[in-house]
């Protein structure tokens, strides 16, 4: 039974899931026809647990994307200087880019700073999300 679960779970990751419900279905026309109401509402419920299992794994693919995305970005950013910084950020062509270390710490987001020279020719950034600036 392990092999024809496993086959069940392999077709319903590629996309075998319209398959899988046109089986069902026809098991159901066919318990209606030998009036079998009890297999009937039996594979309704797999219909129903199906649909629900279909649902979570497209939550649980979109995670893990979002996951990868996620660690492959925290590989590209470095502490230096009390900023955070993006290594070879591409929308930045390529060049380090820093970020708020507030946004980052605190919010877990990634807020990219500007950087400007202050009134006294002092290199600066500011942070428009939290209104932050730090002196480089």
């Amino acid at each position: 039974m392990a092999g024809k679960s496993s086959l069940f779970y392999f077709n319903l990751c590629l996309g075998g899931y319209m398959q899988v419900l046109d089986v069902l279905k026809e098991a159901g026309n066919l318990a209606q026809k030998y009036k079998n109401m009890e297999l009937y509402e039996q594979l309704l419920t797999v219909r129903e647990e199906l649909s629900g299992l279909r649902e979570e794994l497209i939550q649980l693919k979109e995670e893990n994307k979002s996951l990868k995305e996620r660690l492959e970005l925290q590989a590209k950013v470095v502490f230096e200087n009390g900023l955070y910084w993006i290594r070879g950020d591409r929308l930045a062509e390529d060049k380090d880019t820093p970020i708020c270390p507030r946004c980052w710490d605190v919010d877990n987001t990634l807020m990219r700073l500007k950087i400007y020279k202050d009134s006294y020719g002092k290199e600066s950034v500011f942070c428009y999300n939290c209104k932050t600036e730090y002196y480089l």
